[in-house]
């Protein structure tokens, strides 16, 4: 490492179980909890619990409201939250 690189590390213990966590990422009602950005506002449409396939929109602040739609790709709870929730943004950002 030279004199302009930096590295950081952090880590935090979650007082809470693999199930809980889980349960709290696929509740898109949520998600504003646990962006560390702060640009997740809030979920606009979707199901209360997420699944495979499930179609929510958030609206979002990053310099301008936003709002933007996204689908869980990948969703594995039966592994007790490792591999947690997945999904790809299927839209773009409209005022």
């Amino acid at each position: 490492m030279d004199d302009t690189e930096r590295k950081v590390r952090r880590s935090t213990v979650v007082a809470a179980t693999p199930k809980q966590v889980f349960d709290l990422l696929a509740d898109p009602r949520r998600h504003a909890e646990f962006d560390g950005s702060g640009s997740v506002k809030d979920a606009v449409s979707g199901p209360p619990r997420l699944a495979l396939g499930s179609k929510f929109g958030m609206n979002m602040k990053l310099g301008l409201p936003y709002r933007i739609s996204n689908e869980v790709v990948e969703f594995d709870e039966d592994t007790g939250g490792s591999a947690g929730d997945t999904w790809a943004t299927t839209s773009g950002a409209t005022s």
